[in-house]
């Protein structure tokens, strides 16, 4: 596990264990009950995880300003169907 010394880390900081003294039923609760932000082993992966997400919104937002397309509001109710009634708020 190219990573152990961050999980020793982390077992000793947190919750002052031995990893390799515990029950496996009782590792794996352990390691799963972290704290992501402030874990040495999970943080890369978080980072990893995060900067991803940010790329991934960021390519859609693009893609989706360059699929928009700028019509007159008359031209699309007219397209759709809708009403012509002029509304006013005098009332």
């Amino acid at each position: 596990m190219s990573r152990w010394s961050a999980v020793e880390s982390d077992f000793q900081r947190f919750f002052n264990l031995q990893p390799l003294e515990l029950s496996w039923r009782r590792f794996k609760n352990l390691i799963f009950s972290l704290v992501s932000q402030e874990s040495s082993f999970y943080a890369p992966y978080l980072t990893e995880y995060i900067e991803q997400s940010r790329e991934e919104i960021n390519s859609q937002n693009s893609s989706d300003k360059e699929n928009r397309v700028k019509i007159n509001l008359e031209t699309a109710l007219d397209e759709l169907g809708g009403a012509k009634e002029s509304v006013s708020f005098n009332e």
